[in-house]
């Protein structure tokens, strides 16, 4: 106490500091209101830079996945017509292989059609399994999806192999996690049918530094660009008009709660909201007069009897809470005008899925709307993740949404998938998120190629305040420089957003505060100018602290 109540040496004040409540929420305040929305568009390539060859190490073979037989083949003959070991390696022998102690590069090619949600899988596998090897030369990894070229952003009218697209998330988030490796993410025209040409571009491109994201088209090399663009002030008009049945995946809380507010609000539609919760129930006698956190954990330990463990006291709580702000939530939204109705439901059982949506279908009439708001998180480095982890992220936002195309019907007019900034940029611990967003994002692509009448948008959102992020996790967004999103303010943009014309951008980004880029902006660490003294020393080991 003595120590505690000191500060550089010198005593505290004795006056207290006032009172304040405890906030387990993030605030929705003036300073993120703020919107920056920018538009995914692929230009040429800057062919009159100079950029340096990647040295690497000659004597550490280089992994070539052999999922196209004849272009990885053709890779290897080229790779060793440059003096480097290559070496095809078979992705079904997966779970039977072990990495040398050195790579000098790793190649991985998604297959020139129907590229699978197993093969994303076994693709993060291989770099999973890759990886210290590839730090321990400083190598290189260069993932090949196979679209047309240009990351799905052609005026082509057909769209193929679009899930391909997500293996440019195992690059970004690997860029993240290991910068002493030159990663890249590749996409090569499916146009380019000739394995020896495609093998040279892509060589030559695998071996060159930068830019993070190159297109290989029979046109040239191409680049992505992000040009800021507010939505016009003239945009259309809703889409949607009052009775109109929208569909939002993701729950009753957080930013798709107050998606369902803002839709309301504006056109009165009937929501349908599908999250993994429970169906929120009425609240009992002697809860609904309490109100705050440590009122409601008092009468818990009381019923209890004293017998309520600090766990199990934390869970029921928790519980408690996520059902009042249901409660409180949907009627919000029937006070505005909304009628809502809430499903309990996994949306990556395509069985539940098709149950339900036929029950609204007899019920409400034709869908109209669908925003696909559902999302978990499983942050582990790369090392770190399991397999189970990254299927179940990544079969959330990716499975879910495949469900919901098969029963969802053909008279939609809006369909906003929200993708993540993660997608768009890499960030550690979030491979799985990275991969799923941007398939998502290409889906997208697909989608609005094939829905005329419809307006399809995949919003790379970034951090809302609010949602998955809690208030740690706004600590380390702020730490980050990367402000959030309002939950008023996000809610507000995405009606402007889906009011543009079907023909609008299917690749956006939203970020808060105004701010472009999380890693355009450079950021300088916070200088700590809190003395610190030690309080105390222990010295632990094993034989005294058994708790080791």
């Amino acid at each position: 106490v003595e120590h505690l109540s000191k500060s550089n040496g010198h005593t505290a004040p004795s006056t207290p500091a006032p009172a304040t409540q405890a906030s387990t929420e993030v605030k929705d305040s003036e300073e993120n209101k703020g919107i920056s929305r920018s538009v995914l568009r692929c230009v040429a390539l800057d062919s009159t830079s100079q950029r340096d060859k990647l040295k690497l190490n000659k004597n550490a073979p280089i992994w070539v996945t052999n999922t196209d037989d004849a272009l990885a083949d053709q890779l290897v003959t080229a790779l060793e017509g440059q003096g480097f070991q290559a070496k095809c390696i078979d992705l079904s022998a997966l779970s039977t292989m072990t990495a040398p102690p050195e790579l000098a590069g790793l190649i991985i090619l998604a297959p020139q059609d129907d590229t699978s949600d197993e093969f994303l899988l076994d693709a993060f596998l291989m770099l999973q399994l890759a990886g210290p090897a590839l730090k321990a030369t400083s190598g290189f990894v260069t993932t090949v999806s196979r679209m047309d070229g240009n990351f799905g952003l052609s005026s082509s009218t057909e769209l193929s192999n679009a899930l391909s697209g997500g293996l440019a998330g195992l690059s970004k988030t690997a860029s993240h996690e290991w910068p002493e490796v030159a990663c890249k993410a590749i996409d090569l025209s499916v146009e380019m049918t000739d394995p020896k040409e495609a093998a040279r571009f892509l060589v030559e491109e695998a071996l060159t530094q930068g830019p993070l994201e190159v297109g290989l088209t029979s046109a040239g090399a191409w680049q992505l660009n992000l040009d800021e663009e507010p939505v016009s002030a003239t945009s259309d008009t809703l889409p949607l008009k009052k009775g109109d049945v929208v569909v939002i995946t993701g729950g009753a809380r957080g930013v798709t709660a107050e998606i369902a507010m803002a839709l309301a609000e504006s056109c009165q539609p009937k929501l349908i909201l599908l999250g993994r919760s429970a169906a929120p129930q009425p609240e009992a006698a002697w809860l609904s007069a309490l109100a705050t956190e440590s009122d409601i954990k008092r009468a818990l330990m009381e019923r209890g009897n004293g017998n309520i463990t600090p766990k199990k006291l934390t869970e029921e709580y928790a519980a408690l809470k996520r059902n009042r702000e249901m409660l409180q939530n949907l009627a919000r939204i029937q006070a505005h005008g909304g009628e809502v109705h809430y499903y309990s439901a996994d949306i990556r059982d395509e069985q539940s899925v098709a149950d339900i949506m036929n029950t609204i279908r007899s019920d409400f009439g034709s869908i109209r709307g669908l925003v696909h708001g559902a999302g978990v998180l499983a942050d582990r480095h790369i090392e770190d993740k399991t397999a189970e982890q990254f299927e179940q992220v990544y079969g959330t936002k990716i499975q879910g949404l495949r469900n919901l195309l098969k029963v969802v019907g053909d008279d939609l007019r809006v369909m906003a998938l929200f993708s993540s900034s993660t997608g768009r940029y890499g960030r550690k611990g979030q491979i799985d998120y990275a991969v799923a967003n941007e398939v998502l994002n290409k889906v997208a692509q697909q989608e609005r190629r094939s829905r005329k009448d419809c307006r399809v948008v995949s919003i790379n959102w970034g951090p809302w305040a609010g949602g998955m992020v809690t208030p740690e996790l706004a600590k380390v967004f702020e730490a980050e420089n990367v402000p959030l999103i309002g939950l008023k303010a996000g809610a507000n943009y995405l009606l402007e957003e889906i009011s543009l014309p079907a023909d609008g951008p299917a690749e956006v980004v939203i970020l808060g505060g105004g701010v472009m880029a999380p890693e355009s902006k450079a950021t300088t660490p916070k200088k700590n100018t809190n003395t610190l003294s030690p309080a105390f020393d222990i010295q632990l080991d094993v034989e005294q602290h058994a708790f080791l």
